[in-house]
């Protein structure tokens, strides 16, 4: 369950699920579990005048803070971790929390750029400079099917407890 001061951007079905018995569960494909599984799935509708890319309706974030919403940490999906989206939620004054995709570019030693899935990550989590943003913090994910993800937050003193309490 995502903890009342985190804030998604893109939420998943969380992990622990409701009573069965509610009438709000509906059964979903979860790409997280890769799965149909029961869960509540929260849905935003918006309203634009003109067209507006996924990005722009993230880049609506800033009005969140200037309602006085105050997240601990904002999550969402790798589909909007581009450079421009992270710096907001910096500008912000906020943490973030995502996954990067497999060819995002990093240095992890200061000798060169490398693709993320060529670092060795240690279960802890590495510090690392992101190609555009500045220093973060990786986080390896082994899948029980064998596939490997990283999450990646603005938070350097991150732990891997925390990471796994709020992804």
């Amino acid at each position: 369950m995502v903890p009342a001061d985190i804030m998604p951007a893109n939420a998943p079905l969380p992990d622990s699920m409701p009573s069965a018995a509610s009438r709000l569960n509906k059964t979903e494909l979860a790409g997280k579990h890769t799965r149909a599984v029961k869960g509540i799935i929260l849905v935003t509708l918006l309203w634009t005048e003109g067209k507006m890319s996924k990005n722009d309706h993230f880049r609506m974030i800033r009005e969140s803070k200037e309602g006085g919403f105050n997240p601990e940490c904002v999550l969402f999906d790798s589909w909007y971790s581009g450079m421009d989206n992270l710096k907001i939620i910096w500008d912000l004054g906020w943490t973030w929390l995502t996954r990067l995709k497999m060819n995002r570019l990093l240095n992890p030693d200061g000798f060169g750029l490398v693709q993320i899935n060529e670092v060795e990550i240690g279960t802890d989590g590495l510090t690392v400079h992101l190609k555009g943003y500045g220093f973060v913090k990786v986080f390896k994910i082994a899948s029980k099917n064998g596939r490997i993800e990283h999450c990646v937050t603005n938070d350097l003193e991150m732990s891997e407890t925390r990471r796994f309490e709020v992804f």
